[in-house]
């Protein structure tokens, strides 16, 4: 190893470490964390910025350009209703021996065939990488065994019940039971039919 590839490898661990580590982290009235990186506050080595110096490199004087990220703010992952219902199906799956994820997008579940071009590709792959599916329930070996959406006030406008029926025609096209639960009911877990 050359000692820019040594360089290269000590700015990357740094970058890393100062993300998962960042020195500003502000607190706001409302619980949520506030991270403010910024690649401009990194203490190059010496030797480092005189490797800049000497070779103009331009890559890495764009990488110190970068602005701050701070229009991002940590937010729950469930909303009260979800988390009720996300707790049930945990307590569900355990008895059953089988295996409970939450909020993962249609692209991780479905393979996108016969297409006959690129743009026809993309066309497709944006009809479900931007959408997720709320609880999904598989056997030990990842094979689907149902999916589960909880469908609160917000589907009652037009554009969620257009991707609900998008949904709901995927999956039955695809032979894999989407089951709805609607806020504020009872969640019959029996509807599952899972033994």
């Amino acid at each position: 190893m050359n000692i820019i590839s040594i360089i290269f490898f000590i700015i990357i661990f740094y970058l890393i470490i100062k993300l998962i580590f960042p020195t500003t982290i502000k607190k706001e009235k409302n619980s949520t964390i506030r991270w403010n990186l910024s690649i401009k506050d990194i203490n190059f080595p010496k030797e480092y910025n005189e490797y800049i110096l000497e070779n103009n490199d331009s890559e890495i004087n764009q990488i110190r350009k970068i602005p701050k990220i701070n229009n991002f703010e940590i937010k729950k992952l469930f909303t009260k209703q979800e988390l009720l219902l996300y707790n049930q199906l945990k307590n569900f799956t355990q008895e059953k021996k089988v295996l409970l994820f939450s909020k993962v997008r249609i692209a991780d579940l479905v393979e996108i065939k016969n297409y006959s071009n690129n743009s026809e590709f993309y066309s497709l792959f944006r009809k479900v990488s931007q959408k997720h599916i709320d609880y999904i329930i598989t056997d030990y070996n990842g094979q689907i065994l149902c999916l589960i959406e909880l469908d609160g006030k917000s589907h009652n406008n037009y554009n969620t019940r257009k991707n609900d029926m998008f949904k709901d025609k995927l999956f039955k096209d695809i032979g894999i039971p989407l089951i709805r639960y609607k806020n504020y009911e009872y969640h019959d877990l029996k509807k599952l039919q899972i033994s």
